[in-house]
């Protein structure tokens, strides 16, 4: 599946999409299918490395 990641605080140019292993529920747990996502302040703070 491709994912999007980063490894580095910084702007947007830091993402990257890459496929990565399918993640395999452990027990009790399941695995969500998501099929729209969105962006807001929170993720880009976060991405930032921000306020911390």
């Amino acid at each position: 599946m491709r994912a999007a990641v980063y490894d580095q605080y910084g702007p947007p140019s830091v993402l990257r999409l890459e496929e990565v292993a399918e993640p395999e529920p452990g027990r009790g747990q399941v695995v969500v299918d998501v099929a729209a996502t969105s962006v807001n302040l929170s993720d880009w703070e976060c991405l930032l490395g921000r306020p911390a």
